[in-house]
């Protein structure tokens, strides 16, 4: 849950110095914790409502903070897509094409 607390912050932060990259990581596994947080009981037997935890109804901050995270994917392609154009790089060619994988005209 930290992670998801800190994220924005780390991820202005990594966007500012052009570190896409890493900026593309965090998000990434951002969106791993929480879907690992919010997961059904379709989808896990393990999952935490089995468990008697409610997780977006005890920590409404996790839904709210994933909510903040999520409008960094598009910040983080805007803003590598025009570095991108000034200079080639690969740091910044691997969150693009691979991380989110999306056409660019």
């Amino acid at each position: 849950m930290k992670i998801l607390l800190d994220a924005p912050e780390h991820l202005w932060r990594l966007i500012e110095r052009k570190k896409f990259f890493p900026a593309a990581w965090l998000f990434l596994l951002t969106r791993v914790i929480h879907r690992a947080l919010v997961r059904s009981e379709e989808q896990d037997d393990q999952a935490w409502k089995s468990q008697g935890i409610d997780v977006l109804a005890d920590f409404p901050l996790i839904q709210r903070q994933w909510e903040i995270v999520s409008q960094f994917r598009s910040q983080i392609v805007h803003k590598a897509t025009l570095w991108l154009r000034d200079a080639n790089s690969a740091e910044v060619c691997f969150p693009i094409f691979f991380v989110f994988p999306m056409k660019l005209i």
